[in-house]
C-alpha cells in the first residue's frame, strides 16, 4: 500500500448502536519489521478537529508502545507503521542531515492528532468484533490511513477492515 490516506464513502448506518467513538481494533506484529503495532478507529461518534477532512471517522496505524511518538520516529522505528515510505519523518531528517536534496516529508503532523490517539489508546482493550461492527454501523465517511500504512497490518485483518467499511 502507499502511505497516502484513502477515504471511503458511506451511506446509511445505524449510529444509535455505536457505543463509543474510539476502538482499538487490532494489536500485533507489523508486516514490515515484526514490532508491535495497533490499529485504531476514531471519530465514530465525535467530529474530528481537522477542518480539512470534515466529519469523517479515521483509521490509524500506530506503534503499540508507550514510548513517545517523536522518540520512536527519531530512532527510525517508524518503519513499523510507515514501511519504506520515502516521506517518513526519519528518512526526511536523515536526508536533511546529510545535505541531500529535499524530497519532502510526510503530510501527517505526528505531534498533534496521531500523538493524541497514540497516547489515549495505550490502555484501551482490543475490541475487534465490536470495532468492526461500529465501522459497519457508522454513517460517515471513513479515512483509512489517517496516519500510518495499512501495509503494516496483516492481509487477513486488512481485508476484514475493508469488508466492514464497504458493508
Amino acid at each position: 500500500m502507499d502511505c497516502a490516506a484513502h477515504s471511503t464513502n458511506r451511506i446509511g448506518g445505524n449510529m444509535a448502536k455505536i457505543k463509543k467513538s474510539t476502538y482499538v481494533l487490532w494489536r500485533g506484529p507489523s508486516m514490515y519489521d515484526g514490532k508491535p503495532i495497533r490499529v485504531v478507529v476514531s471519530n465514530l461518534k465525535t467530529k474530528t478537529a481537522n477542518s480539512k477532512i470534515g466529519n469523517m471517522a479515521q483509521i490509524w496505524i500506530l506503534p503499540d508502545s508507550r514510548d513517545k511518538l517523536t522518540d520512536i520516529m527519531a530512532r527510525g522505528d517508524d518503519v513499523s507503521y510507515c514501511g519504506e515510505c520515502p516521506l517518513r519523518w526519519f528518512l526526511a531528517r536523515q536526508r536533511k542531515k546529510a545535505g541531500e536534496e529535499d524530497k519532502g516529508k510526510c503530510y501527517v503532523t505526528w505531534i498533534y492528532a496521531p500523538n493524541n490517539v497514540h497516547k489515549s489508546t495505550h490502555d484501551k482493550p482490543t475490541e475487534w468484533k465490536e470495532g468492526l461492527q461500529a465501522i459497519r454501523d457508522v454513517d460517515r465517511d471513513i479515512r483509512v490511513g489517517a496516519a500510518g500504512d495499512m501495509g503494516a497490518v496483516p492481509p487477513k485483518q486488512t481485508k476484514e477492515i475493508y469488508e466492514a467499511i464497504n458493508g
